[in-house]
């Protein structure tokens, strides 16, 4: 059984918007040099107008894909136009939207208390875990699981590069079993939003009641 958390589940998300001025500084100085202190009040003048940057793209098209990185983009532009540094040309977005989203990660522990001690309970269990994050980039998530030290033990992890859209709205179960590997039957999606094909359970009240909530259930069916 494979049980795959919506990322809204097991990132506390406000957290993540405080530490990431923090967390993209550090990655910036490690890649690009420059202060810390200036790419993170670079990065927490645009958080203050964020909408700005995404006003005229649109996230729920067909190419909602290209529009996110778009957007992400801007961002980072933004940063470096803001501490006067050369801006990245349209030619190094893949970098800069798909292998400095992980950098940024593993400078930022946003996982909700209890995370790594459920997902080690379920795996003790004999229970593969993964995450879904509509709106997150894997290598962000996964940068992040691996400050927790739980890259090792996620199954797998699936953003909108994987999915092929942001967020999960028209998605297919079976879309998602196939790009886990696992039957859909197998699998138990615990999520805010459901997805049709899938065993989807609400989140609980209590993040650390999940492990047993799963192990009951599966033990009355």
């Amino acid at each position: 059984m494979l049980v795959l958390f919506h990322s809204d589940v097991v990132i506390d998300r406000g957290a993540l918007r405080r530490l990431l001025p923090e967390a993209t500084g550090q990655a910036l100085v490690e890649t690009h040099g420059g202060e810390a202190d200036r790419w993170q009040a670079a990065y927490r003048q645009i958080q203050a107008d964020w909408d700005s940057y995404w006003a005229d793209l649109t996230l729920d098209g067909d190419d909602s894909l290209v529009q996110w990185r778009e957007g992400h983009f801007r961002v980072v532009r933004a940063v470096f136009r803001l501490v006067r540094m050369e801006v990245p040309a349209a030619d190094r977005i893949a970098w800069f939207v798909g292998d400095l989203p992980r950098l940024v990660g593993q400078h930022c522990s946003a996982l909700k208390d209890g995370c790594t001690e459920m997902v080690r309970a379920l795996r003790i269990n004999g229970i593969s875990v993964g995450i879904v994050a509509p709106t997150l980039s894997s290598g962000f998530v996964r940068g992040m699981l691996g400050v927790a030290d739980l890259e090792d033990t996620m199954e797998i992890v699936l953003g909108p590069d994987e999915i092929g859209q942001v967020g999960l709205e028209g998605i297919a179960g079976s879309w998602l079993a196939d790009l886990a590997g696992v039957p859909a039957s197998e699998i138990r999606l615990i999520s805010p939003v459901s997805v049709s094909g899938l065993i989807t359970i609400t989140p609980p009240a209590s993040f650390h009641t999940i492990p047993d909530l799963i192990l009951s259930r599966e033990q009355s069916t």
